[in-house]
């Protein structure tokens, strides 16, 4: 589960009003890997289990703060037939 915790509006792209979005998560499995289109390059999620912060970036992939480079992607999906 995530809240949104803040959002800050800051400019108007394709006649989308842009925002910058504060999440607030339960585990990083919370946050969502497909944001709207309007929440803008630089919001922030805290996982709080981890205690870790992301940051969305211009590709629209949320980056570990902590200095690892992680950046969260889906799961891999695993293969119906396992030949």
């Amino acid at each position: 589960m995530y809240v949104i915790s803040s959002t800050t509006p800051v400019r108007t792209r394709g006649g989308i009003p842009m925002k910058l979005v504060e999440l607030r998560c339960d585990s990083a499995q919370d946050i969502p890997l497909t944001p709207p289109a309007c929440w803008e390059m630089g919001s922030i999620a805290w996982d709080i289990g981890a205690g870790v912060f992301y940051g969305l970036n211009s590709d629209r992939e949320w980056v570990s703060q902590s200095g690892d480079g992680t950046v969260l992607a889906p799961a891999e999906e695993e293969s119906a037939d396992p030949a």
